[in-house]
């Protein structure tokens, strides 16, 4: 005759604690380290210098040619600004920086190469910022990255140009 054995549900209980410390193990080196550089990342979009707020009312158009590559080419945005905002406008911007026109030489010569910029550069009453976002390595050399931004403050148009050659 054939035995049978009874079961003890207590010795057939699989034991949990390895499979929640290699959960705890994933959340501890993948999900933390992403958490974290996804809050530093907000933190700098949402506090960034660049980053201008147009007044409600405001006409902006952008324009794109990279062509989906992130180097060479121009993208640009033309806000105009209603003239009841302009002088709000214009004061956020200095707090972001910006000064007062004329631009200097050596910066000119940098927005020869792009004729949306070389235009834009020629605004006589004005705000402007410049950032030049050359790699270091090909700094001197025929490589202009850069982004630039002035307010006309005649015709209340702002412009803000990026170039990546």
């Amino acid at each position: 005759m054939a035995m049978i054995r009874k079961c003890n549900p207590v010795t057939q209980k699989f034991d949990h604690s390895m499979f929640y410390g290699i959960l705890g193990g994933f959340g501890l080196f993948v999900l933390l380290p992403l958490l974290i550089a996804l809050y530093f990342t907000w933190v700098e979009n949402t506090h960034s210098e660049d980053r201008i707020v147009f007044p409600a009312g405001t006409q902006v158009t952008r324009t794109n040619d990279y062509d989906g590559f992130p180097a060479n080419g121009t993208a640009t945005i033309t806000a105009h600004i209603l003239p009841d905002k302009s002088e709000e406008f214009a004061q956020q911007l200095q707090k972001n920086g910006f000064q007062e026109s004329p631009i200097p030489e050596n910066i000119q010569l940098q927005l020869r190469y792009v004729s949306e910029a070389e235009t834009a550069a020629h605004i006589i009453n004005g705000l402007w910022y410049f950032k030049d976002e050359t790699p270091e390595e090909f700094q001197g050399k025929y490589c202009h990255n850069y982004l630039f931004k002035i307010y006309d403050l005649d015709a209340c148009i702002y412009y803000s140009i990026e170039y990546d050659s």
